[in-house]
């Protein structure tokens, strides 16, 4: 496939397109000659054809020229896109891949029909940096080798994990809002740190560099947190005294709430997608 190039087309073009087009150029897969994008707004595309250098088309020309369609747009739009979008050509159709959280495939296949390939992803942001999560979920109708480009272009975003799409609600809550979970874990303690003396500057960039070792011991060692945890701790030590408090206020509990709470509205989105046809 290094030969021969993707050509990508995207249906709006936000902060996640441009993260999941930063990996995808990170494959060496993709050319910008052959990505293209519509959104109806001008500003829009002038502002992301001069960043990205890609090209601003109809989405007539984008279905043509596609091997893959991306559809990045706001969960909420996707009715209105799919109402008008233009007839799909049965001797050429492209890979369709949803990345809208709530949204299940067979909202696509009401406006398009059954016999459309389709593809449904749920990224993160740290796609931008090489270091997602794609969860992925294919239909029957997408066969093995694109099946393979999909995923070799996703691994340019980081890690890909083939999940069943009923389970894409709790992926969304997980990987897709865990990020930020993280981040607010962060800034809590560092905003201890600062309080307690520490510059701000130095925590922060100590806790990225927690999060990142924190998360390769994981990665690498193949340990269950538990056995992780057990390892920092030592008797009547710094982290039990603090692991003692944590489970005094119950974190754990309150944690795995925010989650739920991320993963039911997660549902609500997927149901709100399938009543509003």
């Amino acid at each position: 496939m290094k030969g021969s190039p993707i050509s990508v087309g995207f249906v709006g073009f936000g902060r996640m397109a441009s993260a999941l087009f930063s990996g995808f150029m990170r494959t060496g897969l993709v050319d910008p000659k052959t990505t293209y994008f519509y959104t109806p707004h001008v500003e829009s595309q002038r502002r992301v054809s001069l960043s990205h250098g890609i090209v601003a088309v109809s989405p007539e020309t984008l279905l043509a020229k596609s091997d893959l369609v991306f559809f990045c747009v706001k969960p909420q739009q996707i009715h209105e896109v799919l109402m008008h979008f233009p007839p799909l050509d049965p001797e050429r159709l492209p890979i369709l891949v949803s990345i809208l959280a709530g949204v299940q495939l067979s909202v696509f296949e009401h406006y398009l029909g059954g016999d459309v390939p389709l593809v449904r992803v749920m990224p993160n942001t740290p796609s931008l940096v090489g270091e997602g999560v794609s969860a992925v979920y294919y239909r029957d109708r997408v066969m093995p080798p694109y099946r393979a480009r999909v995923s070799a272009l996703l691994h340019g975003c980081g890690v890909v994990v083939e999940v069943p799409e009923a389970q894409f609600d709790l992926v969304t809550g997980l990987s897709g809002s865990g990020p930020a979970f993280l981040y607010r874990i962060a800034q809590d303690m560092v905003a201890y740190s600062s309080h307690a003396g520490l510059d701000p500057q130095l925590g922060l960039k100590m806790m990225a560099q927690i999060l990142i070792g924190a998360g390769r011991m994981l990665q690498e060692t193949g340990k269950m947190p538990e056995e992780l945890i057990a390892e920092v701790c030592s008797p009547q030590g710094t982290t039990l005294a603090g692991l003692q408090v944590y489970d005094q206020a119950r974190v754990g509990q309150q944690l795995q709430s925010v989650v739920a709470a991320a993963v039911a509205r997660a549902g609500e989105l997927s149901r709100d997608a399938g009543g509003n046809r």
